[in-house]
């Protein structure tokens, strides 16, 4: 069976701060999933020709747009998407990491052609934001409860579902809670029952973090509730090729190095 043609769409922002390197080990992430899986990814930046020089270094598909509000920049982008003609679109954050065998899970569904909404159910988290609570915390986050309720990231629609909200699937001038807007408005303009996959990334041995940093607009502050803490280094090396492990674990390291000396 012929694999659907499925592309991710990935907002940055303040890369010229301390998201550059993030930015870059995302950029290289995906190079390295486009190789292998052929998912060509198209960033929307708004730094200008630094973002767009970082993000085309690595083959990437990139277009400018205004950072805010950041519904209108997703909805940009997903109108340059439908010029590619998908079959399937990834939203997925430059800050969120995803293994090999989690994008094959998603490939694996999506090519039953029995779903139009793929997405995980949960996910692990780190900080490594110099000026917020929970520096250097790493845990695992199991998701809104119920284990079939899908998040924002990494979310996976179908072209129906695009169609259906004339590939215009945020209301515009918001700049939080998107995924609720988009459920709302995919709910209210669905003409047809839609069926989901929900993958667990814990119970199925995937990996899915997301890494927040200076810059980003939400922390991992409301989700903390003294959560069993993980080892970053170990969890990288577990899930992620060497090469890109050992590039998060000494990042890692420069962040703990300049926490340490914060204020000196």
């Amino acid at each position: 069976m012929k694999q659907p043609k499925i592309m991710v769409l990935s907002p940055t922002h303040n890369i010229t701060g301390d998201r550059g390197e993030i930015h870059d080990m995302f950029c290289k992430r995906m190079a390295h999933i486009r190789d292998k899986f052929g998912i060509e990814m198209l960033v929307i930046g708004s730094d200008g020709e630094i973002s767009k020089n970082m993000t085309e270094g690595y083959g990437h598909l990139y277009m400018e747009f205004e950072n805010k509000p950041v519904s209108n920049k997703w909805n940009g982008g997903m109108a340059k998407m439908r010029e590619y003609e998908p079959d399937y679109v990834m939203t997925l954050d430059s800050d969120d990491f995803l293994s090999d065998s989690l994008f094959e899970e998603y490939i694996r569904l999506i090519s039953t052609g029995n779903f139009n909404m793929v997405g995980v159910a949960d996910s692990y988290f780190v900080s490594f934001h110099l000026k917020r609570a929970h520096f250097d915390k790493c845990f695992y986050w199991q998701g809104y409860g119920r284990g079939d309720v899908i998040m924002g990231c990494s979310k996976v629609v179908s072209r129906d579902i695009l169609d259906a909200v004339d590939w215009v699937p945020w209301p515009e001038g918001r700049g939080c809670g998107l995924n609720n807007h988009f459920h709302r408005k995919v709910s209210g303009a669905m003409t047809f029952p839609y069926k989901k996959a929900v993958i667990n990334i814990k119970k199925d041995n995937h990996f899915h973090i997301d890494i927040k940093t200076n810059g980003n607009i939400s922390s991992i502050s409301p989700l903390w509730k003294e959560k069993k803490l993980l080892d970053f280094d170990e969890l990288v090396h577990r899930y992620l090729p060497k090469e890109e492990a050992d590039f998060m674990a000494e990042y890692r390291e420069r962040k703990v190095e300049q926490y340490a000396n914060r204020g000196k």
